[in-house]
């Protein structure tokens, strides 16, 4: 199964609601935030999320947010950018 991104949704995928989107949306800008202020203010940290970027984000949280609506399985797809692959349909997974 294609895990994204893609240009159109997957035959027989559904896209999220608009509102879970947006919910989505919200939760990526505020990960982000966290991210760049705790690199302004710790170097340590900094060089830690170039070298193990998944250490460095749970130490902070990031990842661990969950948007209201969303259970573990079934995935849904949102339309986002991310930094790896740009705009594009990608499964919203909590993690």
């Amino acid at each position: 199964m294609v895990q994204g991104p893609t240009a159109e949704l997957p035959e027989g995928a559904e896209a999220a609601s608009q509102e879970f989107q947006e919910a989505v949306q919200a939760a990526d800008k505020e990960a982000l935030r966290q991210i760049l202020d705790k690199a302004a203010s710790d170097p340590a940290w900094k060089e830690q999320l170039i070298d193990d970027p998944d250490a460095a984000l749970a130490a902070i949280g990031v990842g661990e947010a969950e948007v209201e609506g969303q259970a573990r399985w079934p995935t849904k797809w949102v339309y986002r950018w991310t930094w790896w692959g740009g705009w594009g349909w990608y499964h919203y997974r909590r993690r």
